[in-house]
């Protein structure tokens, strides 16, 4: 976002790293374009309706393929086929890379009754996205006060 866009009045507050997201006194922007693709949602502070900080992960694939790397070591130590033992550390190499592929981290932002903004946080610290939270919502509580007080 640049000077150009903001409302008369309004400053930007701050921007994530790739400027992705940007909260000002008065609204928060998302702004996302790849190729063949763009989109930019913007929701106004008192509209807000909640802020949602959400990590998904699947730990019995990682007990599961931990499971089956024992498994495989014992049979390798028992001097069997060594080959017998390649099917189950296979599959505990594979549950062990399906689980950190498939671990996600996203915010949703939702407005009253309108759009929502969701973006992923993989690869954001947790306390990041929380002093972001943080800061969203003294933003729209400076900015519901001061709607009241007009």
């Amino acid at each position: 976002m640049n000077s150009e866009q903001l409302i008369r009045g309004e400053s930007i507050l701050s921007m994530s790293e790739n400027n992705l997201i940007v909260l000002t006194t008065h609204r928060i922007r998302y702004s996302y374009s790849e190729w063949g693709e763009a989109n930019t949602i913007s929701i106004m502070l008192e509209k807000i309706s909640s802020i949602q900080a959400r990590y998904i992960s699947y730990p019995l694939l990682l007990l599961v393929g931990g499971l089956a790397i024992l498994v495989a070591f014992i049979m390798n130590s028992n001097h069997s086929d060594e080959r017998e033992a390649i099917i189950p550390g296979v599959i505990g190499i594979g549950c062990i890379i399906w689980y950190f592929m498939s671990r996600k981290h996203f915010c949703i932002i939702t407005s009253d009754g309108g759009a929502k903004i969701a973006f992923s946080t993989n690869g954001v610290k947790r306390e990041v996205v929380i002093s972001m939270i943080d800061k969203i919502e003294a933003a729209k509580s400076k900015r519901t006060d001061e709607l009241m007080k007009s």
